[in-house]
C-alpha cells in the first residue's frame, strides 16, 4: 500500500514506513540462539511447528493448506492485512502542517519493498519514518534501514516509537550511544508519543535548520549522537482526528482506531501509564464523527478499539454503545474489556452494538497473585463476565501471565481452574517478562527479583519452573482453545471470520494445529535437538485433520478423534496416571550414576526361539518380568523405573516391583495389567515422568530411568536415547522363529557385574516362565555375588 504522489518531482517532507514482519525463519533463529531451553525460546515454540521444512506460523500454515489445489493469491493471508494504524494518525497530523507525506505499508511483501524502492530513486523523498510500535527487538529496523541506504544515500532516516522510548528508558548514556549506533539512523524520537515533535523535525529538514533546539530527539554529528532535553508532549485526540478520506483508497474492510490514550490503572507488571501521561479520552460526539467518517467509505466492516481501557468509565462506554446501535453502523467490532467495569445490562448492550469480541486482561486466577499485581480486577468478577459474554455470542480471550512475584505452583492451579470453570474461548499464558520499566521494579529488592526480561528468580518462584507451568497448562486445560500469539492474535479470529470461517471452524483449526505442537513437545526426545528443534512429523491422520480444518470450505468437517488424544482432558488423565504410578517411590538407583560414553560391558548375543518365549502368557510381559528379576538379582534393588521402547511406539515407563514371595506367573500378570493401563496414556508418558514438578503435583518423586528394555523389529530401532541408561537389553526379531537378546551394562552400574551370566539367566528365566525347558542347556553358572546355579530355585519358577 502506498499514497501515490500528485506529481513525481514534488518534494515529499516525509515517507512514513508501515509494519515490517520479520521473516519467521529468522526470528527463530534468532531466539534459538538464545537456547533451546531460553524462556523466549520455549514461549515461541508454543506458536511454531515445521511446515514444509520451515518453521511456520498458524496463518502460514493456514495459507499453504487452504490453497492447495487452486490459486493461490499475490500475497497470503496475514496477521497484518489492513492498514498500519500508526501511518493514518501520523500522516493527518502531518498533513494539517502543511508537511507532505506519503507512506508504505506491510514491507515484508516484496511488490511494496519494490513500491519503496521506485519512491527512494525518484529522489524527492527529504525523509523517511519509521515507527517501532510492535518491535521488541532491533532486526526489523535494521532490515528496513538497510532498504532505505541501499536506494539512496541523502535521505534523512528518522526512528521513534516505543522500542525506542524503552531502551532510552533502561539504558546509561554509553548504552543509548551503542543503541543508536547498532541502528544506524540519523535522528531518533523519544517521546511517549512524537508527532510533535516528527514535525518539528521535518520542519528543521524542509528549512534547513538546526536540530539542537528541538527536544525529544536525538541526532547524528561527529560520530555520536546528541541528545536533547525531554518535554511532555500530548497531541489533543479531538484536534487531531484521522482524516479518513486520506487514505480511502488503502482502507479495506479493516480499521483499527482509538478513542483515548494511555490508562487509568497501574499494574504493577505495565509501564505503558507510566509512559503514556495521564489518561484521555474522547467525547461520544467525537467517536460518533468518526463512526461517520469510517461509514461514508463504504468499505470498513470491522472495527479493532484499540483502547487499553475501552469500557472505562462505564457511563461513558454505555453511552457510546448506545449511539452506535441507534445509529446502526453495521459494523463488527472488538476491544479490550475490563471485567470489574460491566455488568449485565452492558454486556448486553455490547452485543446489540455489534461487538463480536474482547480481549480480557485475567493474568491470573489467583485473588493473591491479582493484589500482588495491583489489579483492580478480581477472579469472581471473571467468574459473572465470561460465561455472560459466552451467552450474548461475544468470542472471549483470556491473556494470563506466569510466574509473577507472589505466583506459586497453587496460583496456577486456580488460575487453570478459572479456566476450566469459565470456558473462555480463547486463551493464552505468557511467562512473566521482567521488565525494569514497569512499577513492580521498585520493590525488586523486598520480592527478591534477579535477572531480567524471560530469565529471573523471586522469592516464590522462578522461570524455569514458570516456563514448566505454562507447558503444562497448554496440555492441560481442556475446556478453552490456545491462541497462537506469534501472528496470530484474537484479530485474527474476526480477520478469518471476514474469509468465511464460523467462530467453530475457527476454533477446529487452532486446536489441529495446537495438537501438531503438543506432538511434538510429546515425542521420545526429551529435549529439543539444538539445531532444528522444530524439526517434527506429526501422524499422518493428525497432518489430515489439520488439512480438512483448514479447508473448511469443502465441505468435509475435520474429524474429532486426533486432536482429542491431545487434548487437556487426555493429558491429565495420563498425568495423574502415571503420578499415582510412582507414589511411594524412593528414588534409589540401580547404578550411582549414569555411564559415561564407551563405559559399557556388552554380552554377546543369545537367540531362542519365539515359541519358547511366546506362551500362553504375553511375551513382552513375560521379557519385562524377566529382566526386572534379572536387575533384582544383579543389583539388590527391588523397585525399579523401567523404560520399554518400541519402534513407531511411544516410549512407556512402568514401575517393577519384584517380590521374592510371588510366584512367577502372578508377578507376569500384575506386569501386563500395569501395562495394559500404562499403553492408554503412552503418548503423554515421558513427559509426565520426566517433569519433577508433575509428578510432585501427585506426590511422587520424579523416577530415574537406569533400565531400558528396547524392541527393534524389521531393522527399525526404537527412537529413544539409551545412552543414559545403565542396564539396557536389546531384543531383536530374527525372522519369524526365533528372537535375539543382548545385554550391556554400564561399568559405572556395578564393577562385579559380569554381563554374559546375567544373559544367560535371563535367557533361563524367559524359558522358564513358559513352562518349557531350555533344551541342550545346561542351567548356566553366573559369577554375580548370590546368585544360585538353580536358575529355577533362584528365579521362584512356581
Amino acid at each position: 500500500m502506498s499514497v501515490e504522489l500528485a506529481a513525481d518531482r514534488e518534494v515529499v517532507d516525509c515517507l512514513i514506513l508501515g509494519f515490517n514482519d520479520l521473516a519467521v525463519d529468522r526470528y527463530e533463529r534468532m531466539v534459538r540462539s538464545m537456547g533451546v531451553e531460553s524462556g523466549a525460546y520455549r514461549d515461541l515454540a508454543l506458536a511454531l511447528v515445521s511446515h514444509q521444512g520451515r518453521p511456520a506460523r498458524a496463518l502460514d500454515v493456514f495459507t499453504d493448506l487452504h490453497y492447495e489445489g487452486r490459486p493461490r493469491p499475490a500475497s497470503p493471508l496475514h496477521n497484518s492485512d489492513f492498514l498500519w494504524p500508526t501511518i493514518p494518525y501520523l500522516g493527518s497530523y502531518l498533513q494539517r502542517r502543511g508537511l507532505r507525506f506519503a507512506y508504505v505499508d506491510r514491507l515484508h511483501i516484496e511488490s511494496e519493498r519494490a513500491r519503496l524502492r521506485a519512491m527512494l530513486r525518484r529522489g524527492n523523498i527529504r525523509s523517511v519514518a519509521i515507527t517501532t510500535t510492535l518491535y521488541v527487538i532491533p532486526e526489523p529496523i535494521l532490515e528496513l534501514i538497510k532498504l532505505v541506504r541501499a536506494e539512496s544515500d541523502t535521505v534523512t532516516i528518522i526512528v521513534g516509537g516505543p522500542y525506542v522510548t524503552n531502551n532510552t528508558r533502561t539504558l546509561d548514556a554509553d548504552g543509548q550511544q551503542r543503541f543508536f549506533k547498532l541502528l544506524g539512523a540519523d535522528v531518533y524520537i523519544d517521546s511517549s508519543e512524537g508527532e510533535e515533535t516528527l514535525a518539528r523535525v521535518l520542519g528543521a529538514l524542509r528549512t534547513r535548520g538546526v536540530l539542537d533546539f528541538i527536544p525529544n530527539i536525538a541526532f547524528a554529528r561527529g560520530g555520536v549522537y546528541v541528545k536533547t532535553s525531554l518535554q511532555l508532549e500530548s497531541s489533543d485526540l479531538v484536534e487531531e482526528a484521522v482524516r479518513y478520506e486520506l487514505f480511502a483508497e488503502d482502507i479495506g474492510q479493516f480499521v483499527s482506531l482509538r478513542t483515548a490514550k494511555s490508562c487509568p490503572f497501574s499494574c504493577a507488571f505495565c509501564g505503558f501509564p507510566i509512559r503514556a501521561g495521564k489518561y484521555r479520552y474522547m467525547g461520544v460526539e467525537r467517536v460518533e464523527s468518526e463512526l461517520d467518517a469510517l461509514r461514508e467509505l463504504g468499505t470498513v466492516t470491522t472495527l479493532t478499539f484499540l483502547d487499553d481501557t475501552f469500557n472505562v468509565p462505564k457511563q461513558r462506554f454505555r453511552e457510546l454503545l448506545r449511539m452506535m446501535i441507534r445509529k446502526r453502523y453495521g459494523f463488527r467490532w472488538n476491544s479490550f474489556y475490563r471485567a470489574d467495569h460491566g455488568d449485565a445490562e452492558t454486556i448486553a448492550l455490547m452485543a446489540e452494538a455489534g461487538c463480536e469480541g474482547v480481549f480480557l486482561g485475567v493474568e491470573s486466577g489467583s485473588d493473591a497473585v491479582l493484589a500482588s499485581m495491583k489489579k483492580t480486577v478480581r477472579r469472581r468478577h471473571f467468574l459473572r463476565a465470561i460465561p455472560l459474554l459466552r451467552e450474548h455470542g461475544i468470542v472471549t480471550h483470556a491473556s494470563l501471565i506466569i510466574g509473577f512475584p507472589g505466583e506459586t505452583v497453587a496460583t496456577v492451579s486456580e488460575t487453570i481452574e478459572l479456566i476450566e470453570r469459565t470456558r473462555p474461548t480463547f486463551y493464552r499464558a505468557q511467562l512473566w517478562y521482567a521488565d525494569p520499566t514497569t512499577p513492580v521494579w521498585k520493590r525488586r529488592e523486598e520480592l527478591g527479583i534477579e535477572g531480567e526480561a524471560f530469565s529471573w528468580t523471586h522469592n516464590t518462584m522462578d522461570w524455569r519452573t514458570a516456563a514448566e507451568l505454562v507447558d503444562r497448562m497448554f496440555l492441560a486445560v481442556e475446556s478453552s482453545t490456545w491462541l497462537p500469539q506469534l501472528g496470530f492474535e484474537l484479530w485474527s479470529v474476526f480477520y478469518l471470520k471476514r474469509f468465511g470461517m464460523s467462530v467453530p471452524q475457527i476454533e477446529a483449526f487452532v486446536a489441529n494445529f495446537n495438537a501438531v505442537i503438543k506432538a511434538r513437545m510429546l515425542a521420545s526426545r526429551v529435549r529439543p535437538s539444538e539445531s532444528a528443534p522444530l524439526e517434527f512429523a506429526a501422524e499422518p491422520e493428525l497432518m489430515d485433520s489439520l488439512r480438512v480444518s483448514a479447508q473448511f470450505d469443502r465441505g468435509v468437517a475435520p474429524r474429532a478423534e486426533p486432536v482429542a488424544r491431545y487434548g487437556g482432558r487426555a493429558y491429565t488423565d495420563a498425568e495423574r496416571f502415571f503420578g499415582e504410578l510412582f507414589v511411594g517411590f524412593d528414588g534409589r538407583r540401580l547404578a550411582e550414576a549414569g555411564p559415561a560414553p564407551g563405559e559399557r560391558y556388552v554380552s554377546r548375543s543369545r537367540i531362542i526361539t519365539a515359541a519358547s518365549a511366546s506362551p500362553e502368557l504375553d511375551a513382552l510381559s513375560v521379557l519385562i518380568t524377566a529382566f526386572g528379576i534379572t536387575l533384582l538379582r544383579a543389583t539388590g534393588v527391588d523397585d525399579i523405573p523401567l523404560l520399554v521402547a518400541r519402534p513407531e511406539r511411544p516410549v512407556l515407563p512402568l514401575r517393577l516391583r519384584v517380590r521374592s514371595d510371588q510366584p512367577l506367573r502372578a508377578r507376569v500378570a500384575e506386569i501386563h495389567e500395569q501395562r495394559a493401563a500404562a499403553e492408554a496414556h503412552a503418548r503423554f508418558g515421558m513427559r509426565v515422568v520426566s517433569s519433577e514438578l508433575c509428578m510432585a503435583l501427585h506426590g511422587a518423586t520424579r523416577p530415574r530411568f537406569d533400565a531400558l528394555l528396547r524392541v527393534e523389529d524389521d531393522g527399525l530401532r526404537a527412537a529413544v536415547d539409551d545412552l543414559s541408561a545403565a542396564f539396557v537389553l536389546v531384543v531383536r526379531g530374527s525372522g519369524a522363529a526365533e528372537i535375539e537378546f543382548t545385554l550391556a551394562v554400564a561399568a559405572s552400574a556395578r564393577a562385579s557385574v559380569v554381563v554374559d551370566p546375567l544373559l544367560d539367566a535371563l535367557v533361563a528365566a524367559i524359558r522358564a516362565v513358559g513352562g518349557r525347558a531350555a533344551p541342550g542347556v545346561a542351567n548356566p553358572q553366573s559369577s554375580v555375588p548370590g546368585w544360585s546355579a538353580d536358575v529355577e530355585q533362584e528365579f521362584n519358577f512356581q
